[in-house]
């Protein structure tokens, strides 16, 4: 993931308590996610990645207050994005297709338009079966769409019944899901994106491993290296002190710009 990128954001949570905080049940999974090593914290609604970029960035989301904060732990800042300044960024994004020269304007649409609709994702199961990170899981030929060939992919899934991951464990991908939507808002296409945390959902389990699959070449996307339930503590989710607020570059445009007081 890229620094901050639309709609791949990093990012950070509200300002830490000083006094203890209680430990609660959470899953925490050590991944690979294109070749990066990078660990997820799920707890309710709220989720944290460590490591999203090989950058060291962090992106810490708050289904409950409906916030997404980016964290940059080696220069000590930290932004936050709204739900209603996802509308505000859609609507820049909007203005900005508009002032593009037709051709332009028209291929920018064009790949807006492929991107936001939502295509059916088929799991062909191929027989084969596998254990990945000390969980048994099958692997199926993932198509999206009516492509037979090209990028297709194959992943190779731990069962939900297997209660490795269960549907409600999600619920803060979820909700960060939704809330990457609400850029769409403000384009004036009223939230019509792919909600990426649905279509996990409606898979027959969770993916241990997802490859890209191009002719005889394939690459690895994602990796499940560990999967552990245990306390989370929570300041997990909160921005260490001492860390000073700046704009989120995707409000401004601009990176690291400090937050007036």
């Amino acid at each position: 993931m890229s620094r901050l990128s639309l709609p791949a954001l990093a990012a950070t949570a509200a300002i830490a308590a000083l006094a203890p905080a209680r430990g609660r049940a959470g899953l925490v999974l050590q991944l690979e996610e294109r070749g990066h090593p990078s660990k997820m914290t799920l707890d309710g609604k709220k989720v944290r990645i460590d490591g999203t970029d090989g950058a060291g960035h962090v992106m810490i989301f708050d289904g409950d207050a409906q916030r997404l904060y980016q964290l940059d732990p080696a220069k000590k800042t930290y932004s936050i994005m709204t739900k209603a300044d996802t509308a505000a960024v859609g609507a820049r994004i909007k203005a900005a297709l508009a002032k593009l020269p037709p051709e332009q304007r028209a291929a920018a649409e064009a790949r807006k338009k492929s991107a936001d609709v939502h295509v059916e994702t088929k799991y062909e199961p191929t027989g084969a079966r596998s254990t990945v990170a000390g969980f048994p899981c099958q692997t199926y030929r993932i198509v999206r769409g009516e492509k037979e060939g090209g990028h297709n992919e194959q992943g190779c899934l731990i069962p939900w019944s297997a209660g490795a991951v269960k549907k409600e464990d999600l619920a803060g991908l979820v909700e960060f899901g939704k809330f990457v939507q609400s850029f769409t808002t403000g384009m004036g296409d009223g939230g019509r994106g792919r909600n990426f945390a649905d279509d996990l959902q409606r898979s027959p389990g969770f993916p241990a491993t997802v490859e890209r699959v191009e002719g005889e070449e394939r690459t690895v996307q994602h990796k499940l290296v560990s999967l552990q339930r245990t306390s989370v503590s929570a300041d997990t989710f909160e921005v260490p002190a001492g860390f000073a607020q700046v704009d989120a570059p995707a409000l401004t445009g601009r990176r690291g710009k400090p937050t007036p007081k």
